[in-house]
């Protein structure tokens, strides 16, 4: 069961996301993905669906396709 709030398809990216950050600041990944802080820091938690444009961000950061 998720917590309320949460998606559990956003919390799989933001533990994706999350763990391949590391130890770097979220300030800086945001500024290198080209997107707020405040938003990477809800995608991480889980509690906010990435736009279009932050999903191509992320998925272009990841190495990913944007169907992953």
């Amino acid at each position: 069961v998720m917590p309320r709030g949460l998606h559990p398809t956003t919390t799989v990216l933001g533990n994706v996301v999350r763990g391949r950050r590391g130890e770097a600041r979220l300030v800086d990944l945001a500024e290198e993905v080209l997107i707020s802080h405040t938003t990477l820091s809800r995608i991480e938690r889980g509690t906010h669906a990435p736009s279009l444009e932050t999903a191509l961000a992320l998925a272009k950061w990841l190495g990913w396709s944007v169907e992953q």
